[in-house]
């Protein structure tokens, strides 16, 4: 029997009835062994019915392209071209940035500055020299910097640290080739997860050369991104490190450009040091044949935290538990190393080693108390510890820095251990907002309905999964418990011989069978 989509939803709309209970034993103990919402012996708490609340749609209207030129009239003076020189004094780059505060600081990215001995800024207002690097972090590509204003004023573009919505009207000011204040417009198209940057904003504004480092702006005039790369191999596809990110910028104490190590692996292709051309493997992520060349970069110069830490990377992007030991050792030569701390805890969870993990992860935001990352795996390695009520904790500080679909999954899943349905099901119907292709989200959401017998809500979750992931076998085996509760024995059949026809895992088979009969059983007790 083949997966008919429009059958399938037709046979769904007829049988949506009047929501009853059923067997609620014999259906919960199968939601209970399923795994995710096993109630800890004892009566529902008193949220466990509260009723959710109404979740913005991700459909945002854009505004009217007349409202266009005066926004660009409002921020274009926040806007900066970035020229870079090596030590002879010749132009050898060229980008964008943008002020953030009426002392004169500008943000832009990290590469803009590669192999660069001194750098100046020029706006509305003139010429600036860049006198220091405040802070950077390599992983999201950002640097803010000092530059040299005078007396002049400063008009620093406004900062909204909010994710912004799928679909939401977007433009780009910068420098493509050197055409300053050049202006492209477009809308967000995704939000999506790519290493080493984490979560990163999808746009169809164009990007070019030159544009890096310059801001991606809202309607209301707020800078939300940095436009940082493309991908060359398809169509339209430019990026955006989320504005929050500055958080996790580290303070350098360097006074001058030039003392700051920029080099990038694109520009290193003829190099001889070990370590750069560990990176040139690792920017490809090439990670085993990286790891040869971090291995003699370490034994070159065993002093050297960066190379330790890239070698750790490495190791656990191959499942290599050399990774431990690695990250260990960046922190012996460095013990302020907060990424290598954060990678410690990941590489822990990753070995089912929580204790460790939350060792790891707690050292690391002992450094840097708003490290969004170490506190999302922190409240991972919580909730895996099945320590709930911690995980909880970790988790919404994370989400006040950064939000995101990972952290409101996992926080959905320790509300739920807690039997607090009803934040569990705000904190899931938040994740697939943000993602809404994150597939484990449907199924943690539409498990959660079924612990509180919204048996039609949960139905109309896994409708819309269903489509995303045709193939997925939980998702055939929730709904047919789901259709079991709304006393659907048909549909509930149908996903049994979907699974069937599937040749899905044995054990989810034979747990909706087992349903299916115990369902059939409890029938013909009561007649």
């Amino acid at each position: 029997m083949k997966f008919i989509r429009e059958d399938y939803i037709q046979t769904q709309r007829k049988r949506n009835r009047t929501i009853a209970l059923v067997s609620v034993i014999a259906i919960l103990v199968v939601l209970i062994s399923f795994g995710v919402f096993k109630k800890p012996g004892g009566e529902e708490s008193a949220d466990t019915k509260s009723s959710p609340e109404k979740v913005t749609s991700r459909t945002v209207p854009r505004q009217k392209i007349k409202d266009l030129p005066a926004l660009i009239e409002k921020t274009r003076k926040s806007i900066a071209l970035i020229k870079t020189f090596n030590n002879t004094g010749d132009l050898i780059g060229q980008g964008s940035g943008f002020f953030v505060n009426k002392d004169g600081h500008v943000v832009s990215n990290r590469h803009v500055f590669r192999g660069a001995h001194r750098a100046e800024v020029e706006s509305s207002r003139g010429k600036h020299a860049v006198t220091r690097v405040i802070a950077q972090n390599s992983d999201y590509d950002l640097v803010r910097l000092a530059v040299n204003i005078g007396n002049q004023p400063i008009a620093p573009i406004k900062i909204n640290e909010k994710l912004p919505k799928v679909g939401e009207s977007v433009v780009v000011i910068g420098n493509p080739l050197g055409l300053e204040a050049t202006v492209t417009n477009g809308i967000v198209s995704a939000i999506r997860e790519i290493e080493p940057f984490g979560q990163v904003i999808q746009i169809t504004c164009p990007i070019s050369s030159g544009s890096s480092g310059s801001p991606l702006i809202n309607m209301k005039g707020e800078v939300i991104g940095v436009a940082t790369f493309q991908m060359l191999q398809g169509q339209n596809l430019n990026f955006a490190i989320p504005i929050a990110r500055l958080k996790n910028l580290e303070t350098v104490e360097s006074e001058t450009l030039a003392s700051i190590n920029f080099q990038d692996s694109e520009l290193i292709k003829s190099m001889e040091n070990p370590f750069d051309k560990g990176l040139i493997l690792f920017n490809r992520k090439e990670y085993e044949g990286a790891i040869a060349f971090f291995q003699k970069a370490t034994a070159k110069d065993p002093l050297n935290a960066e190379a330790h830490y890239y070698l750790g990377i490495c190791y656990k992007e191959t499942r290599n538990t050399n990774a431990i030991e690695a990250f260990k050792a960046a922190i012996n030569i460095d013990p302020n190393y907060s990424q290598a701390y954060c990678q410690l805890g990941i590489t822990y969870n990753q070995l089912n080693m929580q204790t460790e993990a939350i060792a790891a992860l707690r050292e690391a935001l002992r450094i840097n108390p708003n490290y969004d990352e170490a506190l999302l795996n922190l409240g991972i390695a919580y909730h895996l510890n099945k320590k709930y009520q911690l995980a909880v904790k970790a988790l919404e500080q994370s989400l006040e820095i950064y939000p995101n679909a990972k952290a409101y999954y996992f926080l959905g899943l320790s509300c739920a251990k807690l039997t607090k349905f009803g934040k569990a099901i705000q904190a899931l119907k938040q994740c697939i907002e943000i993602d809404p292709e994150y597939i484990e989200g449907y199924l943690a959401l539409a498990t959660a309905y079924g612990a509180e017998q919204d048996w039609i809500r949960g139905i109309k979750v896994l409708n819309k999964a269903v489509v995303i992931k045709p193939d997925n076998p939980e998702v055939h085996f929730i709904l047919g418990i789901l259709h079991l509760g709304n006393h659907d024995l048909e549909s509930a059949q149908l996903e049994y011989e979907i699974l069937q026809e599937q040749k899905a895992p044995d054990d989810l088979r034979n747990k909706l069978n087992k349903a299916i009969q115990e369902y059939k059983r409890s029938r013909r007790r009561r007649y």
